[in-house]
C-alpha cells in the first residue's frame, strides 16, 4: 500500500493544488474558443470556465484579460467615502488627494519593476 501511495504522490508532484476561477478574467480568440479548449459551466450563474491555465493561454498567444482586485477596488471606495464623511475639510475626497498624478517616486519604482504588493 505505501509503495502505491508514494508512486501516486510522485506522479502528482507539480500538478495544480486546486482549481479556481478568475472572476474578472476572460480570453479572446479569433475563432470559437470551444474548438481548441473544453469549456464548462461555472458555479456562478451565466459564467463558464476553460480547461487551460494562464500559462497554457500565454504559450498559445491567446489574448487574456485580467480585471484584478475587484474586492480591493470596493474597499478603496469605502475608505474614500468614510474619509469624506468624516469631514477633514476636503470636499469630494478622492484618490487624487492621496497620490499626485505625476509622482516621480512611483514611476521610478515601476521602472525598477519593484511592484510586488502594489495595487
Amino acid at each position: 500500500m505505501s509503495k502505491h501511495l508514494i508512486r501516486l504522490t510522485r506522479e502528482r508532484r507539480g500538478f495544480p493544488r486546486h482549481l479556481s476561477q478568475h472572476v474578472g478574467g476572460f480570453v479572446i480568440a479569433r475563432k470559437r474558443l470551444s474548438r481548441p479548449v473544453p469549456i464548462e459551466n461555472a458555479a456562478m450563474k451565466d459564467c463558464c470556465v476553460i480547461q487551460w491555465d494562464k500559462d497554457d493561454i500565454d504559450m498559445l498567444k491567446f489574448l487574456k484579460v485580467d480585471v484584478l482586485a475587484l474586492g480591493m477596488l470596493s474597499a478603496i471606495r469605502c475608505v474614500l467615502e468614510f474619509v469624506a464623511l468624516q469631514g477633514g475639510g476636503i470636499p469630494d475626497f478622492g484618490v487624487s488627494h492621496i497620490l499626485r498624478r505625476e509622482d516621480k517616486a512611483v514611476y521610478e519604482m515601476c521602472c525598477r519593476a519593484d511592484t510586488v504588493g502594489v495595487f
